[in-house]
């Protein structure tokens, strides 16, 4: 699940990949784009996005950002998710988000080991 600004994020990164033929955006770039006032605020955002699963960056390399598309697994981690939820009829919303979001930070630690 993505918040807004989370998203906008992801559509800046992609949309520049695209128009740039695959370079990553640097922090820089990203945080004009969105009107943010600090990189910190771009960082934050892109390790969100990687704790997700939805980007993977190489530490201390510029330009290192590549999104990761979904696949298969993604989509029986997503499926594994929602029939916890459907069986327990006590979760909250709340709940409910944090054990999608931490199945897929399980997910992306596990594909940035591959």
């Amino acid at each position: 699940m993505l918040t807004p600004q989370l998203k906008k994020t992801l559509d800046v990164i992609e949309s520049y990949m695209i128009d740039s033929g695959g370079v990553s955006p640097s922090y820089d770039e990203i945080k004009d784009v969105m009107g943010l006032s600090s990189k910190s605020a771009v960082t934050r955002l892109v390790n969100a996005l990687c704790e997700r699963g939805f980007l993977r960056k190489k530490h201390r390399r510029s330009r290192s950002i590549e999104v990761i598309r979904p696949s298969r697994s993604d989509s029986a981690v997503l499926i594994e998710c929602m029939s916890k939820i459907r069986d327990d009829p006590t979760l909250t919303r709340r709940d409910t988000c944090v054990l999608i979001d931490r199945a897929l930070a399980q997910y992306a630690r596990q594909a940035s080991r591959a």
